[in-house]
């Protein structure tokens, strides 16, 4: 039994340990809570910084690599390529491993870098099938030195791609890759055999037994059984090129179709063999290795390629219907004439020699189709009228490509249709390369760049032609593929220039007149191979050998041209002198017809009784054709007396004017002593028509006042709105302008309104006019009504008030003659453009009066009363005016007429006549008021305040942030304006912002975050602003009453105070505390 006492040590003992435990915990637990704080922390910073580095291996080799962050998308890159295989994806390693496909929003908590491997399936090689030819037996006995030639030609390409192994070595791989090729094989079809059971079992291995024999003995004569084939195939084709064309049906019907899968090879009639395998997928035999089209228009290229194995060898038949151009693996088959053609494809694969056809078919050229064209050069020395065969004369240079000329079938047989440069619409492409050209024994290369043309052993070459002939020649040096006579096609001819030693060409080129382009001048004649220090006296000069085809002057579409002389320049600034000139290079001259120019003045004449018709403007476009035959067009805008100058017109050309603000006048024009009238006599326009000559450089235009000559004069008002500062959609649909009478009538103006018509501004306002006909004399008020515009203010001014209408006063002087002494009688008063003239007749007949333009009815009225005051003057008076009536009279069968050159009237027999008499009128002109208003409009103004706060407790109050503020002005502008914004400063008030204008204000945050945008005290919703990791902005509309913008940034943290708990570590010690005590307290007890 244990003492009281040492019960009461054992407590004290396990008290003393449960208080050291409380106190160990005390610290522990609070420095964990810390560390996991800490380690809170650190992950949300380094999330924050935290970054994935994927990187994409490509056959052991770096392909791609891509840094992203948290929330940030990774990208798949694109495919990687390899040769024989097929991309599988992206994998997690380089054997094994699964394959990645997570290219989307990354989340990062760490920084790491995950490496990526791509992974390829190798594709099967299609399997080709060779079929034996069947042959002559003739052609297979001699083909075996052929045979062995082939051989040595692949074993030595085989040298080429091994370059350290011997020939030797080479064979033995060759073989051994040989054997190992058969055993794979042997094996695939084991396998196929064993996984492909049958119902006969033993039937099943028989076959396969027998089809390794046929394989291994088909593997001992394959090789040269295949090239003894091709060889045979070769110089059948030779053949079928070399054919008549009478054979064409029977060769046709010899030739086996692809389409045809019945038999794999079939025999024509020339002992040619032609391999036909099936083509069918589902049958286990291999596809076609040509890959294409199989239809091709005349003139449209398509190209066919071979998708494996070398050595390609293309051929067509029948060859005239394409023109093939081979290039390795691939062929381009150019379209001739229409019909079925069958392509022979030979190459060499795994297998040895393979042969094929693949079927075409060449249909009509579509609307717009290029067609072949067939270019040429002549041989140095010869010219278009050289005698002999085209191949004697020509070289063939190629194969290109022309539109724009239709079908060749369309043209007749040598008709030439462009210059070679596409003169007469002609699109034109030319070969891509020329072959090299031997002259001499010296061969030759084309000069493809610039810096070539002038080296020795190149040529150039200049076209002159496109020409349309039967058929197509191989050239001199067979280059070109040959069309059958028959058959239209296109050519294009030229010459070469050779850069050659001691030999150089001469030719002349001319700008001809009425032509933008040098040409050169019949090559034939004019182009020459001289030898150095030809002197050029000697030479044919174009214009001295021909001087009818080659003028001094010329006149194309009405311009005088000039011929120019000769230079040794392009720019025609070095004349050459052909007496003292020597050839020591290839020599271009050149010449042109330069068209004679001159100025031409546009005088304006006004005939009116009326002041605003002598200061009112009168537009005109003038239009004509300049040297270079460009259309030009200049305006003048012209009132009396005033003049305009047109410059450099061609002399001879035709000059158009067009008055186009000219109603209520007739307009003529006087040039060269004629005159011409404008063709139109009501409406705006007025156009006259002026064929410029080298006499004459002035051209008068007169406008005469239209002047009715029936009806009585009417008062009017003209009321004429100017709007400015805005478009015409903007004018409010309801605006009216009111004018009032003292009598009560009133007329309201709007668009709609009769007389209404918008006038021509030269200052790009909006001009609304009416005239209102028929008003009575007094006094008129003038309003508006609707002219308001939200946003705007409008300022009004002019005509506003009130205007008067008063009728016309008529004048009449008259100088009266007693007799009739003679015919000719002076017309017109100094200061008085409209004459007037009276006569008498003899008995009681009446009385004319003659004036230049009409009279209106209150003038006429005037003058009968003033006529027939005379006591042997009598009514009726009759009216006759120049501009209206002409030059010539007659009443009562008495003739008379008027003179315009000496301003006479000439009144026949004196006899005919009792009295005459001069008269002028002066007349006060009816006050018919023109009532003009502008409408000013101006866009509202307001302002806004930007203001900038910050917060956090990581934020520099005095820290500037930039901002730009931009918007469109009351003028159409775009406004910029930065500054510079802190923490609480004054802000910065943008002024002068149009009312209802968007202004988008941005700001560089540099690196604090947004809270907040605030307009006045409302924070602006997400979808008014933009904000990215630098810049945020906002776009506001401009209102009537000024607003206040600001911006609010914050940059915050969270201080480490090197503790950091949460509720969990204070509830554990609470609850150790709460257990010590009750510890206590039991121990207590127990000692009571």
């Amino acid at each position: 039994m244990i003492h009281s006492s040492g019960k009461r040590r054992r407590y004290k003992r396990y008290l003393s340990v449960f208080i050291a435990f409380v106190m160990v915990c005390s610290v522990f637990i609070p420095a964990f809570a810390k560390s996991a704080g800490n380690g809170k922390d650190g992950d949300e910073a380094t999330k924050a910084s935290a970054a994935i580095t994927y990187e994409f291996y490509s056959d052991g080799e770096l392909y791609d690599s891509q840094t992203v962050k948290d929330g940030e998308t990774l990208k798949e890159p694109s495919e990687p390529d390899k040769d024989g295989s097929t991309f599988e994806g992206w994998y997690t390693s380089r054997d094994g491993g699964s394959k990645f496909t997570d290219f989307s929003k990354q989340s990062v908590t760490e920084s790491k870098t995950v490496k990526l491997y791509a992974r390829w399936q190798e594709m099967e090689e299609p399997e080709t099938e060779s079929v034996e030819a069947v042959t002559d037996k003739n052609t297979l006995g001699n083909d075996t030195e052929n045979s062995e030639e082939v051989s040595e030609e692949a074993d030595s390409g085989k040298k080429a791609d091994a370059s350290e192994e011997t020939g030797s070595d080479i064979k033995e791989e060759d073989s051994k890759e040989q054997t190992e090729s058969g055993q794979a094989d042997d094996v695939s079809d084991e396998t196929k055999n064993e996984t492909e059971e049958s119902e006969d079992e033993d039937s099943s291995k028989t076959e396969e037994v027998s089809d390794k024999e046929d394989i291994s003995k088909q593997d001992e004569t394959e090789s040269s059984s295949d090239v003894s084939q091709s060889d045979e195939i070769s110089e059948d084709s030779d053949k079928i090129k070399d054919e008549d064309t009478e054979n064409v049906a029977t060769e046709d019907d010899a030739i086996v179709d692809s389409a045809d899968t019945s038999d794999d090879m079939e025999k024509n009639e020339g002992n040619t063999a032609v391999i036909q395998p099936q083509r069918e997928l589902g049958n286990g035999i291999s596809p076609l290795n040509i890959n294409g089209p199989r239809e091709v228009s005349v003139g449209e290229t398509i190209t066919l390629s071979g998708q494996y194995g070398s050595n390609h060898f293309w051929s067509a038949y029948p060859s005239s219907r394409v023109s093939l151009n081979q290039d390795g693996n691939s062929v381009d088959v150019t379209g001739v004439t229409e019909g079925t053609v069958w392509i022979t494809h030979t190459y060499w694969s795994w297998g040895g020699q393979q042969t094929e056809t693949y079927t075409i078919q060449v249909t009509a050229a579509s609307s717009g189709q290029s067609y072949v064209l067939y270019t040429y050069t002549l041989i140095p020395g010869k010219t278009t009228e050289s005698t002999g065969s085209a191949d004697q004369i020509w070289n063939g240079m190629g194969v290109g490509t022309i539109s724009g000329l239709g079908s060749p079938d369309s043209h007749n047989t040598n008709e030439e249709l462009d210059n070679g440069y596409g003169n007469n619409g002609a699109d034109i492409t030319c070969p891509t390369s020329y072959p090299d050209i031997t002259v001499d024994g010296v061969p030759y290369k084309y000069a493809d760049t610039k810096d070539k043309e002038n080296l020795k052993g190149y040529y150039t070459i200049t076209w002159f032609r496109v020409v349309v002939a039967e058929g197509a020649n191989a050239g001199h040096n067979n280059y070109n593929q040959p069309v059958i006579d028959g058959k239209k096609t296109f050519h294009l001819d030229g010459y070469i220039t050779l850069n050659e030693t001691n030999q150089y060409t001469v030719d002349f080129k001319l700008k001809d007149a009425g032509e933008q382009t040098f040409e050169p001048v019949d090559p034939e004649q004019y182009t020459k191979r001289v030898p150095e220090g030809f002197e050029t006296d000697e030479l044919l000069i174009p214009n001295e050998n021909e001087p009818n085809v080659y003028p001094l002057t010329k006149t194309v579409n009405g311009i005088t041209y000039t011929f120019d002389g000769w230079y040794l320049d392009e720019t025609c600034t070095q004349k050459v002198d052909f007496n003292n000139y020597r050839i020591n290079a290839n020599t271009t001259f050149y010449a042109r017809y330069v068209p004679e120019t001159q100025n031409i003045t546009v005088e304006k004449q006004v005939v009116t009784t009326s002041q605003t018709d002598l200061t009112k403007d009168f537009r005109f476009t003038c239009e004509y054709t300049n040297a270079s035959g460009n259309k030009q067009t200049i305006t003048l805008n012209l009132s009396n007396d005033e003049t305009g100058t047109i410059a450099n017109v061609p002399v001879g050309t035709e000059l158009k004017l067009t008055e186009t603000n000219a109603s209520g006048y007739t307009t003529s024009a006087k040039y060269d002593d004629k005159t011409i009238q404008a063709n139109e006599t009501t409406g705006d326009t007025r156009t006259m028509t002026v064929q410029t000559t080298n006499d004459n450089s002035t051209i008068v235009v007169t406008n005469r006042k239209q002047i009715a000559e029936t009806g009585q004069d009417e008062n009017f008002i003209i009321v004429e709105k100017k709007f400015t500062g805005i478009t015409e959609d903007q004018i409010p649909v309801n605006f009216q302008i009111t004018v009032t009478g003292q009598n009560g009538t009133s007329y309201t103006l709007t668009k709609n309104s009769s007389g209404w018509e918008e006038v021509d501004s030269a200052d790009g306002s909006i001009i609304w006019r009416w005239k209102i006909s028929g008003v009575g004399t007094g006094e008129y008020t003038v309003s508006e009504e609707n002219e308001e515009i939200a946003d705007y203010t409008v300022t009004t001014t002019g005509d506003s008030g009130s205007v008067t209408v008063e009728a016309a006063d008529v004048a009449i002087e008259a100088t009266k003659y007693p007799t009739c002494s003679h015919t000719n009688w002076p017309v017109g008063v100094e200061g008085n453009e409209n004459f007037l003239f009276a006569a008498a007749l003899t008995g009681s007949s009446g009385c004319i009066v003659i004036s230049s333009e009409p009279l209106s009815a209150s003038v006429r009225a005037a003058v009968t009363a003033k006529v027939t005051t005379y006591g042997s003057w009598h009514e009726p008076v009759q009216f006759y005016s120049v501009s209206n009536d002409g030059q010539e009279y007659s009443i009562d069968g008495k003739i008379f007429r008027y003179d315009e050159a000496n301003s006479q009237i000439i009144i026949g027999q004196t006899s005919d006549w009792k009295h005459v008499a001069s008269l002028s009128y002066d007349i006060t002109e009816a006050s018919n008021p023109e009532i003009a208003i502008t409408n000013a409009y101006k866009k509202n103004t307001s302002s806004i305040e930007v203001k900038k706060l910050v917060t956090g407790n990581l934020s520099d109050y005095d820290k500037k942030f930039a901002f730009t503020a931009s918007w469109l002005g009351s003028d159409g502008t775009q406004k910029t304006e930065e500054f510079s914004l802190s923490h609480n400063d004054n802000g910065k008030t943008l002024n002068d912002l149009p009312v209802g204008t968007p202004v988008t204000i941005s700001e560089n945050r540099d690196g604090y975050d947004l809270e907040n945008i605030k307009q006045g005290n409302t924070e602006l919703s997400e979808d008014k602003i933009t904000s990215d990791g630098t810049n945020s902005s906002c776009t506001v509309t401009v209102t009537n009453e000024p607003m206040t913008i600001t911006f609010t940034n914050e940059k915050d943290a969270i201080v480490d105070v090197g503790i950091r708990m949460d509720n969990l570590p204070y509830i554990l010690m609470l609850a150790l505390v709460a257990g010590g005590a009750a510890a206590a307290v039991i121990l207590r007890r127990r000692r009571s």
